[in-house]
């Protein structure tokens, strides 16, 4: 939980409870970052948007593991049909398309739309 504001109190102990999972969740954002950060999106020379290796992937390692799953949304698709795919401006659309696979007339698009994108996809 975010701090309380000031007219609020925290419980007993429960302030130190809220320091050590926010030092835990630090930790571990630290650790993936300095050693199991692997790719990042980029313009992909076939088409679309493609994954770049930051550094050597390891054999038999998923790229897209996030530190501090918990703490992760899950991810939400809503099918799109052609139809409406159509009537998105043609930007938009080329956007959308280079990060979904698209099955013949409907396209899985992520339910918060592309601003909550990232390397997983």
């Amino acid at each position: 939980p975010a701090e309380p504001d000031d007219d609020s109190v925290w419980r007993e102990g429960e302030f130190e409870e809220h320091r050590a999972r926010e030092a835990a969740a630090k930790a571990a954002l630290l650790e993936h970052l300095r050693h199991r950060s692997y790719v990042r999106l980029a313009p992909s020379r076939v088409a679309g948007v493609g994954v770049v290796a930051l550094v050597d992937i390891p054999a038999e390692t998923d790229p897209f593991v996030p530190p501090n799953a918990h703490l992760c949304r899950a991810e939400q698709s809503i099918p799109l049909t052609s139809d409406e795919l159509q009537s998105l401006p043609p930007p938009v659309l080329e956007h959308v398309l280079s990060f979904h696979d698209s099955t013949p007339g409907r396209v899985p698009v992520n339910a918060c739309g592309t601003v909550t994108m990232d390397a997983s996809w």
